[in-house]
């Protein structure tokens, strides 16, 4: 079944309103289509019960609206505002793959928030920080539908990432090898030391909401998993151009380090630990992203930025040519597997 709606936002609008009367008790005022989603279609949606937010799936399999419900429901348990889930489906009509409504928030996103003027950057991060070590706190059930995108701490999956990325952006085999033990003897070793817990993944400024009385709501779980502390603490660290408004980027950087460290708490990491963390995760990030664009045109000037980065970060740390604490695991099971 074709879904020409799709193809034209406008055109969703009719169906929209007739399906949300008919799903829910609401009636439909008016509705406003809402810039920022990538992954959906997201409409704002005027009703006689209040303001909420309606995105249109554009796959069949993303997002997860099952994990999406879990999260809102361990989220509500432990107290963490969020934007509420209202009514999720995925029948196939009038939309191929459903939608969702959810609670419409009153704020800005974050960076707009600290640049307005109604928050400082060390505050806001601060109070940041103390959010996520509440989420990061959620107890995990058995029947958590979220996956684990490094099982048992393993992080041999990035070899194969970086190898396509090393295909497209004639990285040279020392650089692969340098970069591969880089990133997975740090976040294998590490990963013994922490807890795997509840991630966003993609807690960036742009989907927080800075309300009037001083509260940050998290919004757009779709990225969710489980994994350790440092996936979700790195991305609020990695370069951004809006850090240029606050001035130098690498001294911004530092400054919202600590502030989140402050509200965060204790890690059981050490500050060279934590940088050397999430200087791993950065190089993962760089990759993926460039994965996201063809070796060709413009594209060929994001992969030789992002090897020139990556090698940048490299450059911080010592290297020494020794054999992989991967690699090293995968020899000793074989050995046990001979005897």
């Amino acid at each position: 079944m074709k879904n020409n709606l799709l193809k034209n936002k406008l055109g969703m609008i009719g169906p929209l309103k007739k399906t949300i009367e008919s799903d829910t008790k609401y009636k439909v005022d008016r509705i406003k289509e809402l810039t920022g989603g990538s992954m959906n279609y997201v409409f704002k949606v005027e009703t006689s019960q209040g303001t909420v937010v309606a995105r249109i799936f554009a796959k069949n399999d993303f997002p997860d609206d099952k994990k999406l419900l879990w999260v809102d429901k361990a989220l509500k348990k432990a107290g963490v505002n969020t934007a509420r889930i209202i009514f999720c489906t995925r029948k196939n009509k009038p939309f191929r793959f459903g939608y969702m409504l959810t609670e419409f928030v009153e704020g800005r996103d974050g960076w707009s928030a600290i640049r307005n003027g109604d928050v400082s950057l060390q505050k806001y991060f601060e109070t940041f920080g103390r959010l996520l070590k509440r989420i990061h706190a959620i107890r995990l059930s058995k029947n958590c539908p979220l996956k684990t995108s490094s099982p048992k701490g393993d992080y041999g999956w990035f070899r194969d990432v970086l190898r396509n990325f090393a295909r497209k952006s004639f990285l040279s085999e020392k650089s692969y090898v340098r970069i591969q033990d880089f990133v997975i003897n740090t976040l294998t070793r590490y990963a013994l030391r922490c807890k795997k817990v509840l991630c966003h993944c993609d807690p960036g400024l742009q989907n927080h909401i800075y309300t009037k009385n001083g509260r940050i709501i998290l919004i757009d779980w779709d990225l969710a998993e489980i994994d350790i502390f440092f996936r979700d603490f790195s991305v609020i660290t990695i370069d951004n151009k809006k850090m240029d408004l606050f001035g130098k980027r690498q001294a911004v950087t530092r400054l919202i380090q600590k502030a989140f460290l402050r509200g965060y708490g204790r890690t059981g990491f050490t500050s060279i630990e934590i940088q050397r963390a999430t200087d791993a995760h950065h190089i993962i990030s760089h990759v993926q992203n460039a994965l996201a664009y063809p070796p060709i045109g413009k594209g060929a000037v994001r992969y030789k930025r992002t090897t020139k980065e990556i090698l940048k970060i490299l450059g911080r740390y010592p290297y020494t040519v020794k054999v992989s604490l991967y690699l090293s695991c995968v020899i000793l099971k074989s050995m046990l597997l001979l005897e």
